[in-house]
């Protein structure tokens, strides 16, 4: 059998869950690459795996890399911005403003072959990270990143997709690590979060399914109890379901959360919620 055809019947059985460890164990032995339709899955025997919500991991082959001191910060930088940059036909000259602002041209370029080739090392695939005409690129071949899952699913609106969002999303890109260029992205990912979860929950209310649309909301405010849209839509929902000390409760997680995290009371439009449906 060719290698493309046995990829998609491995795609299916791992999809299926059919004897995965031993379709796992083939993939290795045949160097067996990813079809398109694989890219989402995580149970694929990725050589490199890439987490960015809410934490930044890396596993290389199945196992976790450890990162211990300072000789690692810059080529995992390097991985980070990469990826913040869009994981593809990254300018190297983009990369080198980011990461050495003060250095001039040749120590900058020493510096970034220097971080590449520490990154290839720690990563054991030299080929995860192809450099061509100067322009950086992270192999989706090799590689798996939890936002380029995210992103995908995002613009698809089946049940499988939408909850493959909640389950890749565990809080901010990088978690506590803030790095100036990693705003925009961070912003934009959350942004997209928040919405996918209104929309999937308008659908679920729409439909008359409150306990579903219930547990939705709550399962987003999981990674983040700091969207005051969720509580009120759970509120409605839990009303709805004439589940009033719920609400209660609810509501006033919603107004102990804002007020310890951000010092500041809930929206008018929360306390007008309140009012009506407790009423």
């Amino acid at each position: 059998m060719r290698n493309n055809d046995l990829s998609v019947l491995c795609t299916k059985a791992l999809e299926l869950g059919i004897e995965s460890d031993y379709v796992r164990v083939l993939i290795r032995k045949r160097h067996l690459l990813p079809t398109a339709s694989a890219t989402h899955l995580e149970v694929w025997p990725w050589p490199v795996k890439v987490y960015t919500f809410g934490r930044f991991a890396v596993a290389k082959d199945g196992s976790p890399i450890t990162f211990t001191g300072k000789t690692q910060k810059r080529p995992l930088d390097l991985l980070k911005i990469v990826i913040a940059f869009g994981g593809r036909e990254v300018s190297q000259t983009r990369i080198i403003d980011a990461l050495w602002p003060e250095a001039d041209g040749d120590s900058a370029i020493a510096a970034f072959n220097m971080a590449l080739k520490r990154l290839r090392e720690m990563l054991g695939h030299p080929d995860a990270l192809l450099l061509s005409e100067r322009k950086l690129t992270l192999n989706s071949q090799l590689c798996w990143v939890d936002v380029w899952v995210f992103e995908r699913a995002i613009s698809h609106t089946q049940p499988t997709a939408a909850d493959l969002v909640l389950s890749l999303y565990h809080g901010p890109f990088l978690g506590d690590d803030e790095q100036a260029w990693s705003i925009s992205i961070r912003e934009r990912l959350h942004a997209s979060f928040v919405e996918h979860v209104q929309v999937v929950g308008k659908e679920l209310e729409a439909s008359g399914d409150w306990a579903k649309a219930a547990h939705w909301y709550q399962r987003g405010l999981r990674p983040n109890d700091l969207v005051e849209q969720f509580y009120q839509r759970l509120m409605v929902c839990q009303y709805q379901l004439g589940h009033r000390a719920e609400v209660l409760a609810t509501y006033q997680r919603c107004k102990k959360v804002l007020q310890i995290h951000l010092q500041i009371a809930p929206s008018a439009t929360t306390e007008k919620l309140y009012r009506t449906i407790s009423a």
